[in-house]
């Protein structure tokens, strides 16, 4: 197997023998990087919002905005003071980070792939404020349809 390129492209290759041990050498070499494989990028929040902001034309907007890539970035926002209803880690080794918060129009979840609550500046806890900084984003995942939060980080300060 061969890999390569820079932080902001995802290229390899796969011997068609090796293709199922594929997600392996993936996980081999996500574990084996670590900190090195990440990019150090500022974070340029577009703008502070609340959860209450997240609505239909909030979606439109950004469906309307979209393809994201390289030239054209995910709007980033803020979100301050919020308040987790519950903090969780699911997947199938519980290597993934779920927060629950409350809107006025119900739930939304806050995710992060591969992480854990301890690996932020402020480690989120149910019931305490937090600054949350994440894309919204509409899922489709076993053909449900939701919107969600993509956690970026959690930090100290607010915005």
């Amino acid at each position: 197997m061969e890999h390569g390129g820079h932080h902001a492209s995802g290229g390899f290759s796969v011997k068609e023998d090796s293709i199922f041990s594929l997600a392996t050498h993936l996980n081999d070499a996500h574990r084996e990087l670590g900190a090195a494989a990440l990019a150090d990028e500022e974070k340029v929040i577009d703008t502070v919002l609340n959860l209450s902001d997240i609505n239909e034309s909030l979606l439109r907007t950004l469906r309307q905005l979209a393809p994201f890539g390289m030239a054209n970035p995910k709007p980033l926002f803020g979100f301050a003071d919020v308040i987790p209803l519950k903090v969780d880690q699911f997947g199938k080794s519980k290597e993934h980070l779920k927060l629950v918060f409350e809107t006025p129009r119900g739930q939304i979840e806050a995710i992060a792939f591969f992480a854990t609550a301890d690996q932020y500046a402020v480690v989120p806890e149910v019931g305490k404020p937090l600054q949350l900084i994440a894309h919204v984003e509409e899922s489709y995942f076993m053909n449900r349809a939701q919107t969600r939060l993509r956690i970026i980080d959690i930090v100290a300060n607010s915005f």
